[in-house]
């Protein structure tokens, strides 16, 4: 090698850069590893999970309709809600029921969108349901809503044809089942009457007789009626905006009047007695049944209304007229409405929320009770006539869910890992090379 070679080399050699000696070189190098295949992992995890819950929604169909066995149904000591991914029962029923009611309770932030009304089956399973409230069937097969009868063994709906086009408000169903009675305002129609009728609907075909007119009065909506144990008769408050209030007792099949007795402005009429002699009526202490939450600002001053309210029962002879009050006053709670009798217990709906026995002159005991916030609570009126109550607290199941969580989670999936290999691009490209170090400064 000359000695101008061996110059010329000596001189690259000073103006090359030399190799990054950093000492965090190896370490960046391993979570550079680290994070390559975290995010390979990650993306292989979310393509699995697409893989298999996208098949899966695609498959998933209710399956053939099948009767809950309720030989064995007790009602439990309390209940929770369904939770938001619940299957639907208009889909997959799980009839007959044990227990419906409209859930409060509003997460903010659902899986999926929950439709309001729970519907327990005898067997302990859980459904939803897109119609608001309702009312159970003695056996807990069918649900009287609106202008509609669902069949919650099958999810088949009969319509009541002959009132379509009307406000429905369902008051009660017959001991045996068949019928349910109810108070139909019309729509105003040209040449057809707009009173408020009283009509007992078949449960099998959803065809409608009338059994008297309740008047064109705007509160007639809000009558009440219920069948008697034996189902022979039926007893009305037929609702008026002013002047007195009065029960009528009715044939169940002809509507033949077969007596009249006067309300008092704090009483309200609830049911019959065991034996359907006697009506029991339940007499407010501190405010009228009817005026004590009307027209209160919020949700909240109701609910203090009601906690203010105390009460008592009432047995009156309709034939007579005679009322005996029970020996006990000052009943605390909302009574919404007479199930039953079992023995000498009354079980009522009471707060919207509870279901308690109460025997005449005797505290309240309660047997079943949800854990949330709840609203037109029923039951199947067969359970509390048998007895059966006492049993354990049930909530609703996590698995499995319906057909739109599996869609939801395999979408999800499918964004997520596109969205991963976006960001691994984007990081790839403007990730900077690594940078050289600086010559050392020569002496």
């Amino acid at each position: 090698m000359t000695a101008d070679l061996r110059r010329v080399l000596a001189d690259l050699a000073e103006q090359s850069r030399p190799l990054n000696s950093r000492d965090d070189l190896w370490r960046r190098g391993r979570r550079l590893r680290r994070l390559r295949r975290f995010t390979a992992t990650l993306g292989c995890l979310l393509t699995l999970l697409a893989f298999v819950a996208l098949p899966i929604a695609w498959r998933a169909t209710p399956g053939p309709a099948q009767v809950a066995d309720g030989r064995n149904a007790v009602l439990p000591s309390s209940f929770g809600l369904a939770r938001s991914w619940q299957e639907i029962a208009e889909r997959s029923p799980n009839g007959p029921a044990m227990l419906t009611f409209v859930d409060e309770n509003h997460s903010a932030v659902e899986i999926l969108p929950k439709p309001p009304t729970t519907v327990i089956g005898q067997d302990g399973s859980y459904r939803t349901m897109s119609h608001i409230g309702g009312r159970l069937s003695p056996d807990g097969r069918l649900l009287a809503i609106q202008n509609r009868i669902i069949d919650l063994t099958s999810g088949r709906t009969i319509k009541i044809t002959e009132h379509g086009h009307s406000t429905v408000e369902v008051l009660d169903w017959s001991p045996q089942g068949t019928e349910v009675l109810i108070v139909v305002d019309p729509y105003p129609v040209e040449g057809q009457s707009d009173a408020v009728r009283v009509v007992v609907v078949d449960a099998a075909s959803g065809r409608g007789r009338t059994l008297l007119p309740a008047g064109v009065d705007p509160q007639a909506l809000d009558s009440e009626g219920m069948f008697s144990p034996d189902g022979s008769k039926i007893a009305l408050v037929l609702r008026r905006s002013a002047g007195p209030q009065q029960v009528t007792i009715v044939d169940a099949a002809d509507g033949t009047v077969q007596a009249t007795m006067p309300l008092a402005d704090r009483q309200r009429l609830a049911g019959w007695t065991a034996d359907g002699t006697n009506l029991v009526l339940v007499a407010a202490e501190v405010c009228d049944w009817f005026t004590c939450t009307r027209d209160l600002p919020s949700r909240q001053h109701v609910l203090d209304a009601r906690a203010r309210q105390r009460w008592h029962l009432q047995f009156a002879d309709p034939a007579t007229g005679n009322v005996v009050d029970e020996p006990r006053t000052g009943r605390a709670g909302w009574p919404d409405r007479l199930v039953g009798w079992y023995g000498r217990d009354s079980v009522w709906i009471v707060d919207d929320h509870e279901i308690d026995a109460i025997r005449p002159g005797e505290p309240a005991t309660r047997l079943s009770v949800a854990d949330g916030e709840v609203q037109q609570l029923d039951v199947a009126s067969d359970l509390v006539k048998q007895g059966r109550f006492g049993g354990p607290a049930i909530h609703a199941p996590a698995w499995p869910p319906r057909a739109e969580a599996f869609w939801t989670l395999g979408i999800s999936a499918v964004v997520a890992a596109a969205a991963l290999l976006l960001v691994v691009r984007l990081v790839r490209r403007t990730r900077p090379p690594l940078a050289a170090a600086d010559p050392e400064p020569s002496d």
